[in-house]
């Protein structure tokens, strides 16, 4: 060691003089400076690195300079002003890959404070190497001479990384490849970022800051808003741009400014993390990278601070202008300078103060802050408004000066006595600061104290530090709210560095990250299942949740149990443990059980890395095992007592936890088991000779309860066939080689073997479905069997796949399903959920008429086509229905429209279908399924003057198809025409009409405004709603209602009895009503019709229509006198309607005063067709029907009654 020492000193003295001597020898001269430059001060021997970041580099020594430089060629020299306005960003480190390091005290003479010898390695990480012949073995036999000593102030400030075992761990070539410059090795990025659009348009703001006045110790009082804009083809980097004071009296103007930003308006912080000042001619530089995004406008501000005492100046309008901008590529849009409106300086404007502290959360300095650490308090500080007036705290931006990133701390928001204000975004400038930006701000009252911290989680960055500090005075601003002026605060108290030109102004407590943490849990990566005898059976698995840093597990003691009682038995039939990755590579063992103890103690060192790791427990069950079936074994361990660990970063012990036993899932041990089963489907059918890979049989393997996956290298079907050929097995509808194409045949029993090409592996706890297939020739025989099924445990030839070990197999033994070979397919046609008889509009589209329901039985068949026919409806009294009253049919498959056209004066029409399975037309029915084909029509027109032109008023008809003979399809195997199953397919009868009455009946939820109880007197003892359909745009005329009455009881209904219209104060029944005896069904029952005296004629008193115009509802009211009724009475009316058999020829078109008041025209009714809306005399025309098929009447005499009771 001593050797050591005279040899490194030596090597500092050299040093030392090479880099006085060197240093003053070279020529001076001035250079303007770029990230990567070497720079200085006139008249220091001091020499810095300037990162991309824009900070200096210190070199601690001219040993560590001269890892990185030759010699001095290329420093520039700067002024001591532009040196000063780069912040200092840390100490230089030993390039990775060129010298070894030891650490040494700071006395003079030095000596070694620790004997380890230390790798480098990128960002400035020490690796220690654990022996001399190690690094003899990397650094050659000198390789003492190669040792730099780095004194302990420097030495605290490198990182800590693994150790270097092997010379596997460390290539000095590779690690210096990866460190070509300081700025690559810190991680500060290339710097070289360049634009990727074409060009930048810089434009003043409309809104630019007005002129005002500039008071002593205003703080980024903006002058000048610039619009950067970058063009839509990309981003555009701004490289460097200076600002020029424009204004003022003579040179010493920029004296009033004690700094100078440009300010990002989306943050309201500056760019740079300095302040810039003025030259000799009044210009300030920036040379931070702004990058503007593409297609976007950023706002740039340019501000000025100013000193305490503004008086020399006072009365001077200064302005400040974008003087010039250089680009990284791209070019400027827009002409410059641009300056804004100038100011006047003002020395007598008292503006708002402040004072920051640090505030009452802080933490006590920790040396082991634990990883895994949550809401934890890094930086409390509070600001105390001054007297003048009242502040808002906009935004603070906060510098971490330790060791750790922020990277290693989640979650950082701010809050204000505890609660949440802002989470924390890292600078895009610097990865040292983190923004807070508030957009409301926080107001505090003139003399009064707000509290604020700033809490994180710590996530990982074990060994390194973080202190949270205010790293320039300007870095949080208060804005006073009576002058609207920004403000530097004063800092005092603890933490405060005693200078506001020295940084970092404020801090707080420094914290070291303590050690990592490991958690172990069970994971179900190897869930509760089966083994088997054989090797490399998963026994269960872990998982391990590692923060902070690599831990490195040194030992671990597991711990076996299971249900077979001997331990002896365990010891034996397990062996070599092995712990295994996810990529199946042992980090521990194998190692055998310790007898009797059934511990399996492993000592491999293996490295847990940060995250989550599994990891699985596998070991050999010998097949001599005294094992049996459904035995079980289960392996723990207790993480806070079997497992050794320590941190690789740390190098400090590891206790895991929990602190209690942790059990993987259970295995049972199983031997190699399958069962077989046939498969419900295919049952026995009927197949099509020709068919083609048509299902024979279905199988299940199932290894649900099998020990080990299972090989299937054979099967034995039995089979009793004739005329089939090209049988191939599908294994979960994959086909398998070889395809038997000579099986048994003549209708014998025979055995079919299929030796399996690619074996099959049902794997265990799963099932696979098997299933064979072949064709039948087209020269086979209605009425022909063929059987195929598997019939003993002998016809599955099966190994475990991990073992070979035979399997144990379980046939259900089944012959198989028949099939039964037919010639072709069946076709049945018949109706299905046909829509009822109804009343259709004239010149409506798309109504359905018809549903008809196609099956297939034996093979699938394609249709081929079909005739539509249009037949009269023949409903007594109606309208003889024919083609011309349907424009159009449409066939419909669901949702799909198949065909459509116009039938002709035939009456029929066939339509054609493609064979083509991807056109629209194409029909399919499935074998043993069914289509359902649904029939649209459009409707004629009716004529005005109710001739049949084309549509006939009143007219039934009906669609179907013209029997058997009028569709035709073929079977999908057979090739052949499909025979014909014709039920039914002819529609129900509907009748046409230019336009409908919808009646609503009054109910219990709903009464339309009759009366809800019985008492004696006028009542309104029923109410209706008749409403006219509104899709033809035609009214509905009304000429009869009747209704049947009941009562119980003593009640009677008497004399009045009349009919009122809503919103019409007389009557408009033809005359009281009090005859009710006159239609009687019984006691107590009676009928009454009413015919109107509209309101809207005066044709006389009776026998006049009422109208409902287009879309509109018109509601009715029954009226009865009401006499004797008591708490037991009730009376029940009813709305009565029409049947089709009521009075041949009173169905249909006459005049309302021929219906009369009996079952044919109970419900008289009008569709208007012949325009006669409006006029006296529409009751004289023949355009009067009843209400049969009306909506709400439909087909019965006696509507659902409404009941009147107490």
């Amino acid at each position: 060691m001593d050797r050591l020492k005279k040899i490194i000193g030596y090597s500092v003295t050299v040093t030392t003089i090479m880099w006085s001597v060197g240093l003053f020898a070279m020529p001076l001269s001035v250079f303007a400076a770029n990230p990567g430059d070497l720079i200085k001060k006139s008249g220091s021997s001091s020499v810095y690195y300037l990162g991309t970041d824009n900070k200096r580099y210190v070199f601690p020594s001219g040993d560590v300079f001269f890892t990185w430089y030759d010699n001095f060629n290329g420093v520039k020299t700067l002024s001591d002003a532009e040196v000063d306005g780069y912040p200092l960003g840390g100490n230089v480190s030993v390039r990775p890959g060129t010298k070894l390091v030891q650490a040494v005290t700071n006395d003079t003479p030095w000596v070694v404070s620790d004997p380890k010898v230390y790798a480098v390695s990128k960002n400035g990480t020490l690796r220690h190497i654990t022996s001399a012949s190690l690094a003899e073995t990397l650094f050659g036999a000198n390789w003492e001479t190669m040792i730099v000593p780095v004194v302990e102030t420097v030495f605290v400030g490198y990182n800590t990384g693994s150790a270097v075992n092997t010379s596997a761990d460390y290539n000095a070539a590779s690690e210096m490849s990866g460190a070509t410059t300081i700025s690559e090795d810190k991680g500060l990025g290339s710097g070289s970022s360049v634009s990727t659009g074409s060009s930048l348009t810089l434009a003043l703001a409309p809104d630019t800051p007005a002129s005002t006045l500039a008071p002593s110790n205003a703080a980024r009082l903006p002058f000048t808003k610039v619009n950067a804009t970058a063009s839509c083809d990309g981003d555009i980097v701004i490289d460097s741009a200076k600002v020029k004071l424009v204004g003022g009296i003579g040179n010493s103007s920029k004296n009033a400014y004690s700094g100078v930003d440009i300010v990002d308006g989306r943050t309201m912080l500056p760019f740079d993390t300095t302040s810039k000042t003025f030259n000799a001619d009044n210009i300030a530089s920036f040379s931070r990278d702004i990058t503007i995004p593409s297609c976007t406008t950023v706002p740039l501000y340019l501000t000025g601070s100013f000193g305490s005492s503004n008086g020399s100046y006072a009365g001077e309008a200064h302005a400040l202008q974008l003087d010039s901008v250089v680009l990284k590529g791209g070019a400027v849009i827009g002409s410059l300078p641009i300056v804004g409106n100038p100011h006047t300086i003002n020395g007598t404007i008292t503006i708002a103060s402040a004072t920051v502290q640090r505030g009452a959360f802080s933490n006590a300095t920790d040396s082991s802050l634990e990883v895994g650490t949550t809401d934890y308090t890094f930086f409390s500080f509070k600001i105390t408004a001054g007297s003048s007036e009242d502040v808002r705290f906009n935004n603070i931006r906060v510098y971490q000066e330790g060791t750790a990133s922020f990277s290693d701390i989640d979650n950082i928001k701010l809050y204000q006595d505890g609660t949440f204000l802002v989470s924390g975004t890292v600078d895009p400038n610097d990865s040292k600061f983190m923004n807070f930006t508030l957009p409301s701000g926080i107001t505090i009252n003139k003399g009064q104290t707000a509290q604020f911290q700033i809490k994180g989680d710590v996530v990982s960055g074990s060994a390194r530090t973080i202190q949270l500090a205010i790293y320039r005075t300007t870095d949080l601003l208060v804005q006073g709210l009576d002058t609207g002026y920004n403000a530097v605060p004063t800092y005092t108290g603890t933490g405060y560095i005693g200078s506001t030109t020295a940084n970092p102004t404020l801090n707080d407590n420094q914290f070291t990250i303590g050690n990592g943490t490991l958690v172990v849990s069970k994971s179900n990566d190897v869930q509760a299942g089966n083994i088997t005898i054989g090797d490399s059976q998963a026994l269960g698995a872990f998982k391990f949740k590692v923060e902070g840093e690599p831990i490195e597990v040194t030992a671990l003691t597991l711990t076996v149990a299971s249900t077979d009682a001997t331990d002896i038995t365990v010891t034996d039939a397990t062996r070599g443990y092995r712990l295994v990755n996810s990529n199946g590579q042992t980090v521990a063992g194998p190692t055998d059980l310790t007898t009797h103890a059934l511990t399996v103690a492993w000592t491999d060192t293996f490295t847990l890395p940060v995250g989550e790791t599994v990891y699985k427990v596998v070991a050999d069950i010998a097949s001599n095992s005294g094992f049996s079936s459904n035995d079980t074994l289960t392996v723990s361990f207790n993480p806070g007592s079997a497992l050794t660990a320590r941190g690789e970063v740390t190098g400090n012990t590891i206790t895991a936890t929990p602190s209690a036993s942790i059990s993987a899932n259970a295995q049972t041990i199983k031997a190699a088991t399958l069962q077989v089963t046939r498969d419900s489907s295919p049952s026995s059918s009927t197949l099509i000779a020709g068919a083609s890979q048509a299902t024979f049989g279905s199988w299940t393997f199932d290894a649900t309860d099998s020990g080990e996956d299972v090989r299937v290298t054979s099967l034995a079907i039995a089979a009793s066939a004739t005329n089939v050929n090209n049988l191939t097995l599908y294994v979960d509808e994959v086909a398998q080689t070889p395809i038997n194409t000579d099986p048994a045949s003549g209708g014998s029993r025979n055995t079919t073997t299929f030796g399996l090409s690619s074996p099959m592996v049902v794997t265990k706890g799963s099932k696979t479905v098997v299933k064979l297939r072949g064709d039948i020739s087209s020269s086979a025989s209605a009425g022909e069997v063929s059987q195929f099924g598997i019939t003993s445990n002998a016809a599955v030839t099966a190994t475990g796949l991990s073992t070979g070990n035979s399997a144990t197999v379980t046939v259900t033994a089944d012959d198989g399903a028949e099939i039964t070979y037919a010639g072709q397919g069946t076709l049945t046609i018949a109706n299905h959920n046909t829509p009822e008889q109804s009343i259709i509009l004239s010149g409506t589209t798309d109504v359905t008429i018809n549903s008809l329901r196609l099956s297939s039985v034996n093979e699938a068949v394609v249709l081929d086509d079909l005739t539509v026919r249009i037949a009269n409806g023949g409903l007594t009294g109606t309208g003889t229905g024919n083609y011309a009253d349907v424009t159009n049919v449409a066939i419909y498959n669901g949702s799909t429209k198949l065909v459509e056209s116009n039938i002709g004066a035939t009456g029929s029409f066939k339509f054609n279908f493609s064979q083509n399975s991807s056109a629209t037309n194409y029909v399919k029915v499935p074998k043993d399924g069914n289509v359902t084909l649904t029939v649209k029509v459009n409707t004629a027109e009716i004529s005005s003057q109710g001739t049949d032109n084309p549509g006939t008023p009143n007219a039934s008809f009906q669609i179907g198809f013209g029997g058997a003979n009028s569709i035709k399809a073929t079977g999908e195997d057979s090739g052949a025409a499909a025979s014909e199953t014709y039920n039914s397919s002819t529609s129900t009868a509907h009748i046409l009409h230019a336009s409908k009455p919808t009646i609503t009946l009054p109910s219990t939820s709903n009464r339309l405004g009759a009366s809800s109880s019985l008492s004696n007197g006028d009542l309104t003892i029923y109410a209706f709603d008749v409403t006219a359909d509104s899709s033809q745009g035609r009214p509905v005329m009304l000429y009869r209602f009747s209704f049947r009455v009941a009562t119980s009881g003593s009640a009677t209904v008497g004399s009045p009895l009349y009919l009122k219209q809503d919103g019409v104060s007389n009557k408009v029944s033809s005359a009281d009503a009090s005859a009710l005896d006159q239609y009687y069904e019984g006691a107590g029952v009676g009928r009454v019709s009413f015919i109107f005296n509209s309101p809207d004629y005066s044709e006389g008193d009776v026998g006049e229509q009422l109208e409902v115009s287009s879309g509109s509802t018109k509601r009715f009211y029954l009226h009865g006198n009401i006499s004797g009724a008591d708490s037991s009475d009730s009376v029940t009316v009813n709305l009565l309607g029409d049947t089709a058999s009521t009075m041949t020829g009173q169905l249909t078109g006459t005049t309302a005063s021929a219906f009369g008041a009996n079952d044919s025209g109970l419900f008289v009714w009008s569709d208007d067709h012949t325009n006669k809306s409006g006029s006296q005399d529409a009751t004289a025309e023949s355009t009067w029907f009843n209400g049969y098929l009306v909506d709400g009447l439909e087909k019965t005499v006696t509507t659902t009654g409404y009941t009147i009771s107490n």
